[in-house]
């Protein structure tokens, strides 16, 4: 079942290189769909050592998937301008070329793609970032304001004590699960934007 999963999150890397290079030249499209082939080749290798390594194979390749999608859709316009994309045209041919078209639906896909993952990403840090300080604070609160944990009120200081040290216990797993989505991801993603580097090679 780990194998399968792993060869869905491959099969969809390589369906989104299909469709990002849709329109570019054949050898710029075939140049792409290698380089990144032989990507999920090495990840394979690198994961084939060990039995957690093969576990978080398909994490990775869906990890790199994702936060990978900007940096796709910069290379896809920077290659449309190389191989004489919008910036080479004049103004009526870019509004009758077929690539111009392509680039607004590959971005469009993109940010469809990401909208979802943005708006979970958003959420979690807000509820991460009220919950803990929240509860910890219950401990100074429960005298001056009503506190309660759905129908449990919060009225006496053992309780809210209780409260208190599960939102420390709570922000001490956040740190750590921070820590550890981070430092996967630098291993594992790569993204460029301008002058900004975040992953390999950074």
């Amino acid at each position: 079942m780990r194998c399968s999963s792993s060869r869905m999150a491959a099969w969809l890397a390589r369906k989104w290189v299909n469709l990002y290079t849709i329109g570019l030249p054949i050898d710029v499209k075939k140049f792409r769909g290698e380089e990144i082939a032989s990507d999920l080749w090495e990840q394979a290798q690198d994961a084939s050592g060990s039995v957690s390594g093969r576990r978080s194979l398909r994490v990775h390749i869906l990890g790199r998937l994702l936060f990978g999608i900007p940096d796709d859709l910069f290379w896809r316009m920077e290659h449309s301008k190389t191989t004489g994309g919008s910036i080479a045209m004049n103004r009526a041919r870019y509004l009758t070329y077929p690539r111009t078209y392509i680039n607004l639906i590959v971005l469009l896909v993109g940010m469809v793609v990401l909208f979802p993952i943005g708006v979970g990403g958003f959420v979690t840090a807000i509820v991460a970032a009220v919950v803990p300080p929240v509860l910890l604070a219950t401990v100074f609160m429960y005298k001056w304001t009503t506190v309660a944990i759905g129908p449990i009120p919060i009225d006496t200081f053992p309780e809210a004590l209780v409260v208190s040290l599960l939102g420390l216990v709570l922000l001490l797993i956040e740190l750590f699960v921070a820590n550890a989505i981070v430092s996967i991801l630098r291993r594992h993603v790569s993204v460029r934007i301008a002058r900004f580097h975040f992953g390999q090679d950074a």
